[in-house]
Formats: structure tokens, C-alpha cells, sequence
């Protein structure tokens, strides 16, 4: 019976690390061209809403989602 018992946690297990695996291997798969279109997209707008305005930089989607509290909070001050 214990060795029953032993198999059955063996299979769960397996089945949690396949499970966590595939999750991880499908964000990266959809990840990357999400980001990438992300990029791509703000390369392609102003600054500013100015004719002949600078574009943006295409590490912007990082920036936005890396501030997203305004102010002194953001810098990490209580």
C-alpha cells in the first residue's frame, strides 16, 4: 500500500512540475511577441503632440510599466 501511496505522490508531482514547465514556456512564447509588437508600436508614436516631434524610444512599454505610481512614491520614498 505504501508503495502505492508513494507512486501516486511521485505522479502528482510530475504533474505539478509539467504543468509549471508548460506555463512558463507558453508566457515566454507569448511574451516575446507581445513586447516586441509593444516596441514596435512605440517607436511609431511622438513624444510629443507636436508636428516633427521625437519618437519614442523603444524601451518605453518598459518604462510605463515600471513606474506605476506617479509622484515621490515611485522613486521607493514611504
Amino acid at each position: 500500500m505504501a508503495l502505492l501511496n508513494n507512486a501516486v505522490s511521485r505522479a502528482k508531482a510530475r504533474d505539478f512540475s509539467n504543468l509549471l514547465t508548460t506555463g512558463a514556456v507558453a508566457g515566454l512564447v507569448v511574451g516575446f511577441p507581445f513586447i516586441l509588437a509593444n516596441m514596435i508600436y512605440a517607436t511609431s508614436q511622438s513624444a510629443l503632440p507636436v508636428p516633427n516631434a521625437p519618437k519614442l524610444p523603444a524601451l518605453a512599454p518598459f518604462f510605463d510599466s515600471s513606474t506605476s505610481r506617479p509622484g515621490p512614491r515611485a522613486r521607493g520614498c514611504p
